[in-house]
């Protein structure tokens, strides 16, 4: 089945002319046909566009063309994000009908990579909400049980990845949108380093706490994806001096060198018991192939609060004026995000941004004797599709609807680059990932580790049945 092909094979079997890049167009879509009415993975269907992409980069091959590292590849991408032709809604009824002109950079970059955009994956409103949920998209289903939520704010992309509707998708990761998706979806979910994937367009040219990633089902297939989306780009200085990232996995270096940490909660936040139970087990698998594995992490004293504020100043600038607004009104998920920006002062935001700094310099410290820290990607199994929020753990009230984020908003605050992979299932059978985090710049070090342990360990994707 081509679908259920990677993306590096599938590339492969391309090249070497045994499918052609129409043949995987119309598989995605057969699939999605098959699947999506259940799932709500995709807001819109770009089905045209892509055969009309697939028959040009045939065409290419056939004239003996250059071919791109994602030639004839179907990619999905998340609806916050421009494609030119294809609507872009943001999750909202306000862009319900909105197409761009022009692609933004990521989308230009997988084009000219020989990617096919297949379409648009749900998201919430603006991309803020626990449930992958929209007005345009529905409630985007957890394949592994469907009474249960798919993750957010990447979910639309983490459930066509994880069934096989497309190979790849783009999400966006402000506090963890790729990393939980991916941990609720048992894929693997790539969040670069600062200023690894350039953002364009941008407003705030030195903003880095939101990022591009990539969803993918092995981390090879993530580092091929991720390869073609980074680079520096003139427009966003926060990614001039960062290199792309290599889809190249093999190291020399010895596994029993690898010296990781490992810390179930950050040292001081609540963890859900069964997702505490698979990290331990899943921690038990490292110990026989990497012998240098101790207890520890950085120091994250006052990153709930730097986070908050930061987030809340940034989500009041680009959304505050639509808060009184009476057409088409915000969901009361983003309204309770952006009017907590309302009454900050620049004294508020100074004291966040310097105490970030502060963690920053912790964690540059943390990871000069550590090549990886091990976390669990999400605090929490995959929740019901009724929740709206999540407000506690293990009986314990969380301050606000956000904090259940921290263990991958504290990463986001740091600007180090992360990565969920699979690590297997709680004992009523919901996905779990183990979160791998590497020292500033370290991205392509990371990749290699996680490619390792992934495939020393067992840690997997499987597809749902």
């Amino acid at each position: 089945m081509i679908m259920r092909m990677s993306a590096v094979d599938l590339v492969r079997a391309i090249r070497m002319g045994e499918i052609s890049a129409q043949d995987a167009v119309d598989a995605s879509l057969s699939t999605i046909e098959k699947c999506d009415h259940d799932l709500h993975s995709f807001i819109t269907i770009a089905a045209d566009s892509a055969r009309k992409s697939a028959q040009k980069l045939d065409d290419i091959q056939a004239g003996g063309g250059a071919l791109g590292p994602l030639h004839g590849v179907p990619v999905a991408v998340k609806d916050l994000t421009l494609t030119a032709g294809i609507r872009t809604t943001f999750g909202s009824a306000r862009h319900a009908q909105h197409v761009p002109v022009d692609d933004d950079l990521v989308v230009s970059r997988l084009k000219v990579a020989g990617a096919i955009i297949i379409g648009k994956t749900n998201t919430p409103e603006y991309g803020f909400g626990a449930l992958c949920k929209s007005a345009p998209g529905g409630n985007t289903v957890n394949p592994y049980d469907a009474r249960r939520s798919s993750g957010g704010s990447s979910g639309g992309s983490a459930v066509a990845v994880a069934t096989g509707m497309t190979p790849l998708a783009h999400g966006t990761d402000f506090g963890g949108s790729v990393r939980t998706p991916a941990s609720f979806c048992n894929i693997v979910g790539f969040r670069p380093g600062a200023g690894r994937i350039p953002r364009v367009p941008k407003g705030m040219p030195w903003e880095t706490l939101m990022s591009h990633g990539v969803l993918a089902r092995s981390v090879e297939d993530a580092a091929l994806m991720a390869s073609v989306l980074s680079g520096g780009d003139e427009r966003d200085p926060a990614s001039l001096f960062a290199p792309a990232i290599s889809a190249e996995l093999s190291d020399s270096t010895s596994r029993q060198d690898i010296r990781i940490k490992i810390s179930p909660d950050l040292g001081c936040l609540e963890i859900d018991t069964d997702v505490a139970n698979v990290f331990d087990i899943a921690v038990s698998a490292l110990r026989p192939y990497f012998p240098n594995i101790e207890q520890g992490c950085p120091n994250f004293e006052g990153a709930i609060g730097a986070f908050e504020v930061i987030r809340a100043a940034m989500l009041f600038h680009h959304l505050g004026p639509l808060l009184d607004s009476h057409e088409n009104p915000l969901s009361e998920t983003v309204r309770w995000n952006v009017a907590r920006g309302r009454n900050l002062t620049a004294e508020e935001l100074i004291q966040a941004e310097t105490m970030r700094g502060k963690i920053i310099a912790r964690c540059v410290a943390f990871f000069k004797d550590t090549d990886v820290l091990i976390i669990p990607s999400a605090s929490v199994l995959p929740f019901p599709l009724d929740q709206e929020n999540v407000d506690q753990i293990n009986g314990q009230k969380m301050s606000s609807i956000i904090d259940y984020l921290a263990v991958t908003f504290f990463i986001s605050l740091s600007g180090l680059p992360c990565i969920s992979i699979p690590a297997g299932f709680s004992d009523g059978g919901l996905p779990v990932g183990i979160q791998l985090v590497a020292g500033p710049g370290r991205d392509n070090n990371l990749i290699r580790i996680a490619a390792l342990v992934s495939d020393l360990c067992g840690f997997k994707h499987a597809f749902p049945n």
